[in-house]
C-alpha cells in the first residue's frame, strides 16, 4: 500500500532541511528523502558565509540581489539568536564576521571604497591595530573592512537543522516519480489538474511508494532529473554555474575574507576550517573559482598560487598542500544566463508539485502549532543514517581530502547538547573519556593497548570537537592523561568542558586513595596546573567503594563545595559504586556518574530519582568496558534485555569514557 504523506521533500541540503523544519513545526506531516549524506553537493561545498549583500554590491550598485541577501541575513541572525522561525542557537559559527580587504594598488582601494559605500551590511574600516591576526604582516596600502557576515560551520548547521526531525529523514538509493490519477493508478498520458505525483523509493530496507499531496524538489542539480521524470524539465527550467574551487592545507592563519579588485566579483573569497590533525584548511572561491572551470586541477592550483602571491604576499605558502574541488551550482533559469537576483520558486500547484530552486532563502514567519504525526509503515532501517566510514568516496569528491573532516561529506548522527540537570552546564550526548591517553596498567578492557602518539591524540581531540562532543572526562587516576591534555588542548582550541576527579591517584602502577579535605584541595590544584586551566567545569569524587563513608565522614564533598563557592569548580559530582552511595550523592551533589548497561540496571531507580531532583547524570560502563561487543546478546539483571530507557533530554547528561571499572561510559540517560 502506498504511504500517505502531506509533503515529500527531495534533497537534504540546507534548503530541504529548512523546508522540512518549517512544515513540521506548522503541523504538516512531511518527510525528506536524500540519496547521499545530508548536505552532499552544493550545500557542503559552499563556504558558509551568511552574505549580507557584500559580493553583490562590489560594482557600487546595491542591487536587488544585495537587498535580498541582506534581508535573508537578518533572518539568519534572528535564528542564531533563538528568536527566528527556527532555533539555530546550537549551530556552529566559525567566525562572527567576514572581512573585505584590498591590495595596495589604487584600483583595488577605490573598488573597496566604492563597495563600502554601496553595501547594506554596515562595513567598518579597521585601523591597523584592529586588523585580524591574518593581516598582521600586511604592507601599507592594504585596507581592511569588517563586515557583519558570520561564517557558519556547515556540518554543525546541518546537524542542528536535522536534529529535531531526524525521524523524518529517509535515505533512498533511487527515487522514481510518476504521475497518477486520483485512484492511485499510473497516468501515462499528459496529466491534468486531477493528477498527483507518486514517489517510488528504493532503500537498503526495501522498496516503498509514497503518495504525498505535494512534492518539494530541493535537490540542487538533481532537480533536473526529477523534473525530467515528470516531463516538466522544459517547463520548469534550471541552469548550472560551475565552480572550480581550490583548497589549501598547511601552516596558514585562519582567514574569512573577500579580496576585492576592479571586477564586480571578489578576486578571491577565502574561508577557513581545521582538519583532524589541527591544520588550517583554506577554501578559496570567488573569481578564481568561476574563471577556472576549464582548467585542469594542476593549472587551477598554479593559478591559485599566483593569485595568493598577489593578494596576500605577506602569508607564506611554504609547506602548504593544494587540491581542487569542482562544484556544480544549480539555480533558477535566467534568459541571460546570469545568476538570478532573488530566490526562484516554480510551482505547479494544480498538479500538486512544487519545484523549489536550490538557492532559497528563509522566509519570515512564526511557528504554527506543532503536531507530530508519525510516518506510517516506513521501516526504521529506511531512515537516513550516516554513511559508514568504509563507504567509498564519491568520484566527484575524491580530490577533497584536504577538507577538515575528509571533505566532511559523511554527516554524523546529530550530537545534541543537553542540560546537565540544574548544574548550568550543557553537555553533548556523548563525551570523550581519556584514560587511554595516560594509562595502560590495571585496565579491564578486552585487549591490551598502547598509548597514542601526540599527533594521534591531537587528531582524536579535533575529531571529537568536529563531531560536536564538548565534554572531556579525565582524572588523576588516568595516569598522565591530565598532563597530556594540558599540552594537547591549546592546539585544538578552547572547545571543551573539562571534568576531572579527586580521591584516587595512580602512580608507579598503583592506585592510592585519599578523601580528606586537604588532599582534595591539593588534588584540584594539581589538576588545574596539569590542565592549564584557571577553573574546572566539573570535579567528581572518584570513590573506592566506601561511598557512604566518604560522603558522611570525610568531608570530601564539602571541600569541593568550598572550591565551588570560590569559583574554582563549576559543578560538584560523585562517581559511586553502590546504590546507597548513589542515593546519598543525589542528595548532596550537582552530578552523579552511574554504571548502567544491559547487564547491570541496578542504578536505574537512582537515575530516575536524580532526574526528579534535577541532578545531572553521566552514565559509565555503558558497554561494559568493551565486553558487550564480544559475546552473545546479554540479559539484564531481572529479565531479558529490552534496552536501557532514556529520560527526557532536559535532565540528561552525556556518555563519557573512563578507565577499567568505570569504563567505557555509555549513552546518556
Amino acid at each position: 500500500m502506498p504511504i500517505p504523506l502531506d509533503c515529500l521533500i527531495l534533497g537534504g541540503g540546507i534548503a530541504g532541511l529548512w523546508t522540512l523544519r518549517t512544515l513540521v513545526d506548522a503541523g504538516v506531516n512531511a518527510a525528506l528523502v536524500e540519496h547521499d549524506a545530508l548536505g552532499h553537493g552544493q550545500t557542503i561545498a559552499s563556504q558558509g558565509i551568511l552574505h549580507a549583500g557584500t559580493k553583490y554590491a562590489l560594482s557600487g550598485d546595491a542591487s536587488r540581489a544585495s537587498k535580498s541577501a541582506a534581508d535573508a541575513a537578518a533572518i539568519w541572525r534572528d535564528c542564531l539568536a533563538g528568536t527566528g522561525p527556527i532555533d539555530l542557537r546550537n549551530a556552529g559559527v566559525l567566525s562572527p564576521n567576514t572581512c573585505m580587504f584590498t591590495t595596495p594598488g589604487i584600483g583595488s582601494r577605490l573598488a573597496g571604497l566604492a563597495a563600502s559605500k554601496a553595501l547594506t551590511s554596515g562595513p567598518q574600516k579597521l585601523t591597523r591595530a584592529e586588523y585580524p591576526p591574518a593581516f598582521a604582516g600586511a604592507p601599507a596600502g592594504v585596507s581592511v573592512y569588517q563586515l557583519d557576515e558570520p561564517v557558519m560551520d556547515l556540518p554543525a548547521l546541518l546537524e542542528t537543522l536535522a536534529g529535531p526531525v531526524r525521524d523524518r529523514l529517509l535515505r533512498a538509493r533511487t527515487v522514481q516519480l510518476r504521475w497518477q490519477n486520483n485512484k492511485d493508478q499510473p497516468a501515462e498520458t499528459s496529466p491534468g489538474p486531477q493528477h498527483g505525483v507518486a514517489a517510488h523509493l528504493t532503500t537498503d530496507a526495501g522498496e516503498f511508494s509514497i503518495t504525498p499531496r505535494a512534492i518539494v524538489c530541493t535537490a540542487g542539480a538533481g532537480n533536473e532529473n526529477l523534473l525530467a521524470q515528470l516531463g516538466l524539465d522544459s517547463e520548469i527550467r534550471m541552469q548550472r554555474r560551475p565552480l572550480h574551487m581550490v583548497l589549501a592545507r598547511g601552516p596558514l592563519p585562519h582567514l574569512y575574507a573577500h579580496c576585492v579588485g576592479l571586477s564586480d566579483k571578489p578576486r578571491a573569497t577565502i574561508t577557513s576550517a581545521t582538519d583532524a590533525a589541527g591544520r588550517t584548511v583554506w577554501y578559496i572561491g570567488g573569481t578564481l573559482a568561476e574563471t577556472g572551470i576549464d582548467r585542469a586541477p594542476a593549472e587551477q592550483i598554479a593559478s591559485a598560487k599566483r593569485e595568493l602571491a598577489e593578494i596576500v604576499p605577506w602569508i607564506s605558502l611554504d609547506g602548504v598542500e593544494f587540491a581542487t574541488l569542482r562544484v556544480d551550482r544549480a539555480e533558477g533559469f535566467d534568459e541571460s544566463g546570469r545568476r538570478p537576483d532573488t530566490p526562484v520558486v516554480r510551482a505547479r500547484a494544480g498538479h500538486r508539485l512544487l519545484a523549489d530552486e536550490t538557492r532559497p532563502r528563509p522566509a519570515r514567519g512564526g511557528r504554527g502549532r506543532r503536531t507530530r504525526r508519525p510516518l506510517a509503515r516506513i521501516s526504521r532501517t529506511a531512515r537516513l543514517r550516516p554513511r559508514p566510514a568504509s563507504h567509498p568516496t564519491p568520484p566527484r569528491a575524491r580530490n577533497t581530502d584536504l577538507g577538515p573532516r575528509r571533505h566532511f561529506l559523511e554527516l554524523t548522527a546529530t550530537m545534541q547538547l543537553r542540560p546537565l540537570g540544574n548544574s548550568g552546564l550543557d553537555v553533548s550526548a556523548l563525551s570523550l573519556g581519556t584514560v587511554k591517553l595516560g594509562r595502560t596498567e590495571g585496565m579491564k578492557y578486552p585487549a591490551p593497548y598502547d598509548l597514542p602518539s601526540d599527533e594521534t591524540a591531537r587528531a582524536l581531540l579535533t575529531l571529537a570537537a568536529d563531531l560536536g562532543i564538548n565534554l572531556i572526562d579525565t582524572a588523576p587516576a588516568y595516569g598522565t592523561s591530565e598532563a597530556r591534555l594540558g599540552e594537547l588542548l591549546p592546539a585544538v582550541g578552547d572547545r571543551f568542558l573539562l571534568s576531572t576527579k579527586v580521591g584516587e591517584e595512580f602512580e608507579d602502577g598503583v592506585s592510592r586513595f585519599d578523601f580528606s579535605p586537604e588532599y582534595t584541595r591539593r588534588s584540584v590544584e594539581r589538576s588545574l596546573k596539569r590542565l592549564g586551566r584557571d577553573s574546572l567545569d566539573m570535579v567528581l569524587v572518584h570513590s573506592d567503594g566506601n561511598d557512604l563513608d566518604i560522603i558522611e565522614r570525610h568531608g570530601t564533598v564539602e571541600a569541593l563545595r568550598s572550591l565551588q563557592r570560590a569559583g574554582v569548580v563549576r559543578a560538584v559530582g560523585f562517581s559511586p559504586k553502590t546504590v546507597e552511595g548513589a542515593r546519598a550523592a543525589v542528595a548532596c551533589c550537582d552530578v552523579v556518574m552511574l554504571a548502567l548497561n544491559p547487564r547491570d540496571t541496578e542504578m536505574l531507580p537512582v537515575l530516575r530519582e536524580a532526574h526528579a531532583a534535577g541532578v545531572g547524570v553521566l552514565v559509565k560502563k555503558g558497554l561494559l568496558s568493551g565486553h558487550l561487543s564480544r559475546g552473545r546478546r546479554h540479559r539484564a539483571r531481572g529479565g531479558p534485555h529490552r534496552g536501557v530507557p532514556c529520560l527526557p533530554a532536559r535532565r540528561a547528561g552525556g556518555l563519557v569514557g573512563g578507565r577499567g571499572d568505570d569504563q567505557p561510559r555509555s549513552p546518556a540517560a
